[in-house]
């Protein structure tokens, strides 16, 4: 498998989370870490129903980028107005940013040996001619 690495934030909004597009926010999140010399994978929202707690968790390739991240992620935390600028919706409480966390992804499992075998396709692709 692969190693990734992912970090995540959460802060909180004074929106409703009906509110929020997600598309956007995700879109500035990433664009932050462009900015900041990272390069994400991926980048999840995930909210909180019924609250205004929002936690951005961005995935990324390597350790660098990872305190890159980091390094953003605190920058944000560190400052309502900064966040509020950056991610374009109103912060109004930041928490603190997760520790780095490297993760393994699982390698796809392999098919058992005698299903699906390429003589198999190949059989089956004569028989369609």
């Amino acid at each position: 498998g692969d190693t990734v690495f992912k970090v995540s934030w959460t802060f909180t909004t004074s929106l409703d989370i009906a509110d929020i597009d997600r598309d956007a926010l995700k879109a500035n999140v990433r664009q932050g870490l462009y900015d900041a010399g990272s390069q994400p994978v991926d980048v999840t929202i995930s909210l909180v129903a019924a609250s205004t707690v929002v936690t951005v968790e961005a995935t990324l390739r390597s350790q660098t980028d990872a305190n890159t991240a980091k390094g953003y992620f605190d920058q944000l935390a560190s400052s309502d107005a900064d966040a509020t600028t950056s991610l374009g919706l109103p912060v109004i409480s930041t928490g603190s940013v997760a520790a780095i966390q490297e993760v393994t992804t699982q390698p796809p499992p392999s098919p058992p040996p005698g299903k699906g075998s390429d003589l198999e396709l190949l059989l089956l692709l004569l028989l369609i001619l």
